[in-house]
């Protein structure tokens, strides 16, 4: 498995199982029980709890049928903890926000011709948000070893070859 180093939040692999997904799901239920969550073809895995760390990965499967090759395909991302994601999500999208409205009123400061504060707004909002990117960059590389171990359970499990890697 190459090492996920995207300049993205979610690394994203695409993997054929020859197994369909009838066959799939139960043998993932009894090799993962007590580790994964199931919800229909969808599954959340986790590290061992005793080395899970804030920055820890979680491995979201999406199982779904091929009929072109008569198996599996398997989209995994790779996240933090579903609730670290929303916080996350939720911030870049209010400092976004942020950048967005404050340069709007920083124009309109222009127009009225009266000092145009809101573009250090605007700008704390966007160093915020960059700082937040290469958080997760950071997260990313801390986390390394754990997403590669996760990827290579699942690909033993499975017995899968990996399509490609987004």
């Amino acid at each position: 498995m190459r090492p996920p180093g995207t300049l993205g939040f979610r690394p994203t692999y695409h993997l054929h199982a020859q197994s369909p997904p009838d066959a799939l799901l139960p043998l993932l239920n009894t090799r993962l029980a007590g580790r994964a969550t199931f919800a229909g073809p969808h599954l959340l895995l986790g590290v061992d709890p005793a080395v899970r760390r804030p920055w820890s990965p979680w491995l979201h499967v999406d199982i779904r049928a091929e009929e072109e090759l008569a198996g599996s395909l398997l989209t995994c991302r790779l996240s933090p903890h579903p609730s670290i994601w929303t916080g996350v999500m939720l911030a870049e999208l209010a400092l976004l926000s942020t950048v967005f409205f404050a340069a709007f009123f920083a124009v309109g400061q222009h127009v009225a011709e009266s000092p145009p504060w809101a573009w250090w707004v605007a700008l704390g909002a966007l160093v915020l948000a960059v700082a937040l990117w290469l958080g997760a960059q950071l997260g990313q590389h801390l986390a390394r070893e754990q997403m590669e171990l996760l990827m290579a359970e699942l690909e033993s499990i499975v017995g899968v070859e990996q399509a490609n890697q987004q």
